[in-house]
């Protein structure tokens, strides 16, 4: 009989459990009551670097809440195959109130100098680590037989020992792929008396870890940082890009919850709407049950992850339904009647949300619908001081609208739907602005196209685009220049979803020096846009024998859309590819023309300068690094940047060459690389079909802020949206904002209610290593405010003004989560 078991650290597998055997529930209560089955902290075993930093609060905030109505928490970080682990762990742990660390991956003996150590996070937070050196699995199933359980202990202890600090070692009985051993506590009583080297105790992990942190002390050594050591590809880094629509599938969905669904049910709540957290929290179980770590990495069977396109379709059915009756809610309290001069149906006022913390002015791209008038071409804007917007209608269509009503059957209208393009100025920050829409007769004069002779050009940036495709950037107030930018390169790849391994007579294609077909798609006064078609012929397949590329090619075009926008210093790319080859990986190449003195990258809650070069005590180490939504190469007095939507795989070269990876296509899940013979077929890990990769190129002079970069990020990956509505009167003014925070090395991170209070919870984290004093203002009517953890425990009262505003201070990297109370 069990004295313990370790549900894995994680409380998904108590829901799927009871759906199945619901009749045993109170049993299962009693034993995790007892202490018999230790659950949680853990939603889920999630990876760290493919979901987002409130994606991993989340889980925690559910995991232990599930936990604890079953009893009790564990209270250990237990991630013991996670990937690699981000260097916010420490925080983020210590913001729920672990303070120990468990894992198997990231870190050698060499550096850690046994297998307990102290973790030290960016910010400066620690935690007590305990490497599994042998893996989470060092005891798995003790044989039987006396005598050889005696030689399995020796041989476990003997693995150890060694790398041990103190005189406790961890054993793990079992592994994921396991089912607990049956005879277990009949083994380990024979071993009480024919094991005299120690005493064997069946225990559970909290237990042995208060006996290790008593041993410890500051002779332990201490890792900073993230945790990102590889040998022999223990790392498993090819999983930033297996499967790469799931990537952008989560990297959506968690845009969309985080950046509007819970920020405007919150502003809508503010201005009388029910707040949907049950909703909401089912939406944000839907996209857990995605991450962990063999789902979101893409390294399973098919089926695995063909089970999850679903989940992220429901969780956004679930935010586009909520976002939507919260934009409705809104535009239904704004007074819309300041300009509703005409006919009805040739105006229509227009609200336009900017959902980012600081006044905002940008480019956006879309529809309006109108009752059918043959004889409007065009459209004008007016905002609500009566100014002009500059706006270019990019298409008109007919078409049948859908309207849905409670009150009666869905019916359809016939409108002209216009497509538009507008740039609006100084929008007010996590707020809106109401603008006139009113349909004309002539196309207004405008004051320039953007699209030139071979290229594009604006206020900031001349674009060129060259015979083979590849962009020259001219930035206008340095006059700096690079080119040669998006390029492309494809590889051969005899690896499997876990890891990239480049056959040993490779074919690489690179479209650099090639031809392209270049199409002016629009121009005009606000965007203009280009297509870049290149056809390089892709061999099909690598070769049987797993040495090289097949012989045969296949022509794969690849097409660019290159945008520039009106006041913009950033060129947009959309690039497509119908993939129809196998066995390979596709990057996109920027080159900065200089040697790297600097290769910035966004870390969760962070950013990270790491290396160029590979550390010599990695051996057989990948190149390919992880990053959020940008990398910024610097050398003096040049830099560049690529921001990104849902791609997290990069290489930097020390030359200066930044790869993105857009596609890595393999049909293996494992392959033994000593034998290069694959094991366990993945037909849809080869990728086959069209797939859309979206990212941006700004470049500067090596000196610009790392915060202003990672805004920069944040508003490429937040375009506004637009909600369309009637002329009416209401309660609140044509502009507002709901709030704002100041100064942008804050980076807004989370703007929802308490998960157990009706209280405003508010996060942002510091960008930058200097400590920052800012202010967030919130109007409102506020009893109080407190700073808490990030499991919204309450730490310390905070003055908020009448005005709403409060100070904040934000510590390097720190994370802050201010929680507002209203006025009962």
């Amino acid at each position: 009989e069990f004295r313990f078991f370790h549900l894995d650290g994680q409380t998904i597998v108590l829901e799927d459990y009871l759906q199945i055997r619901p009749q045993r529930e109170a049993e299962l209560r009693e034993h995790i009551r007892s202490g018999r089955v230790l659950v949680g902290p853990w939603y889920v075993q999630p990876d760290e670097f493919l979901v987002s930093g409130e994606a991993i609060i989340r889980n925690l905030q559910i995991g232990r809440r599930i936990a604890r109505s079953y009893g009790e928490s564990m209270p250990i970080g237990y991630l013991p195959d996670s990937f690699g682990h981000i260097g916010q762990m420490p925080q983020i742990m210590q913001g729920f109130d672990l303070d120990t660390f468990v894992h198997g991956r990231g870190v050698f003996i060499s550096q850690t100098g046994s297998t307990e150590y102290w973790w030290e996070g960016l910010d400066g937070s620690r935690l007590l680590g305990i490497f599994l050196v042998n893996w989470y699995d060092n005891a798995r199933r003790f044989p039987a037989d006396p005598d050889d359980a005696v030689k399995f202990v020796e041989r476990a202890v003997s693995r150890l020992k060694d790398a041990n600090a103190g005189q406790d070692l961890i054993l793990m009985n079992g592994v994921d792929h396991l089912v607990a051993q049956e005879n277990l506590s009949e083994i380990r009583q024979g071993l009480d008396q024919s094991y005299t080297a120690g005493t064997l105790h069946h225990t559970t992990l909290p237990s042995v870890i208060d006996r290790l942190r008593d041993a410890a002390g500051e002779h332990l050594r201490t890792i900073s940082g993230e945790l990102r050591g590889e040998g022999e590809g223990t790392l498993l880094t090819g999983v930033l890009s297996a499967r790469v629509h799931l990537k952008q599938a989560n990297s959506t969905t968690e845009r969309l919850l985080e950046t509007w669904v819970e920020p405007y049910e919150t502003w809508a709540a503010l201005l009388g709407k029910r707040y949907d957290r049950d909703f909401l929290r089912y939406a944000w179980k839907m996209l857990l049950h995605n991450h962990p770590h063999d789902s979101i990495c893409g390294c399973s069977i098919d089926q695995v992850h063909r089970e999850m396109l679903p989940r992220f379709d429901q969780a956004q059915q679930v935010g586009h339904e909520l976002l939507d009756r919260s934009l409705a809610f809104i535009a239904a309290q704004v007074n819309t009647t300041w300009d509703d001069a005409g006919d009805a149906h040739e105006t229509t006022a227009v609200l336009v949300h900017n959902p980012l913390p600081r006044l905002r002015s940008e480019v956006a791209i879309f529809e309006l619908d109108f009752a059918q008038r043959p004889d409007y071409c065009a459209i004008e804007l007016i905002d609500d001081q009566g100014n002009p917007v500059p706006v270019q209608v990019l298409r008109r269509t007919q078409r049948l609208r859908k309207h849905l009503s409670p009150i009666d059957i869905p019916q359809e209208i016939p409108v002209s739907r216009y497509t538009v393009a507008a740039h609006f100025e100084d929008l007010p920050a996590c707020g809106y602005r109401t603008y006139t829409a009113r349909l004309l007769k002539q196309l207004p004069k405008t004051d320039g196209d953007m699209a030139i002779v071979g290229g594009l050009e604006n206020e900031h940036l001349h674009v060129k685009v060259a015979a083979d495709g590849t962009l020259t950037l001219t930035h206008k107030q340095t006059g700096a220049i690079f080119d040669r930018l998006n390029f492309f390169r494809d590889e051969g790849d005899i690896g499997d979803q876990y890891n990239y391994y480049k056959p040993i007579a490779d074919r690489t294609v690179e479209t650099l020096g090639g031809t392209a077909e270049v199409t002016i798609l629009t121009s005009g006064p606000v965007i203009a846009e280009l297509e870049v078609v290149v056809r390089p012929r892709l061999p099909i397949a690598a070769r049987p024998d797993h040495e090289g590329r097949s012989d045969e090619t296949v022509e794969v075009p690849i097409r660019s859309r290159v945008r520039l926008l009106r006041g913009s210093d950033r060129v947009e790319i959309t690039t497509e590819i119908d993939n129809t080859v196998n066995d390979h990986r596709l990057r996109a190449i920027f080159p900065l023309h200089a040697p790297v003195t600097s290769a910035l990258a966004d870390t969760t809650f962070g950013v990270i300068d790491r290396a160029v070069e590979i550390p010599s005590f990695w051996p057989f180490s990948s190149r390919d690094r992880p990053h959020r939504s940008f990398v910024d190469l610097r050398a003096p007095e040049r830099g560049l940047t690529v921001l990104s939507r849902g791609l997290y795989e990069h290489d930097v070269r020390p030359d200066g060459q930044l790869e993105l990876t857009l596609l890595r296509c393999v049909g293996q899940m494992f392959v033994d690389f000593s034998t290069l013979e694959p094991r366990d077929f993945v037909v849809e890990g080869q990728c086959p079909g069209a797939y859309r990769f979206e990212y941006a190129i700004q470049i500067h002079d090596g000196s610009k802020n790392t915060a202003d970069i990672a805004e920069s990020a944040a508003a490429f990956n937040a375009p506004l949206r637009i909600v369309q509505t009637e002329h009416h009167a209401g309660s609140q003014p044509t502009t507002r904002s709901f709030l704002q925070l100041e100064p942008s090395a804050l980076q807004l991170s989370a703007v929802k209610r308490a998960e157990d209070r009706e209280s405003i919870i508010v996060r942002c984290f510091n960008t930058t290593d200097q400590a920052v004093i800012g202010t967030l203002q919130v109007p409102g009517n506020w009893r109080a405010a407190y700073r808490t953890n990030l499991d919204e425990d309450r730490l310390q009262s905070l003055v908020v003004g009448d005005d709403g505003t409060l100070t904040l201070h934000a510590e390097p990297w720190q994370i802050v989560t201010v929680e507002l109370e209203p006025q009962r």
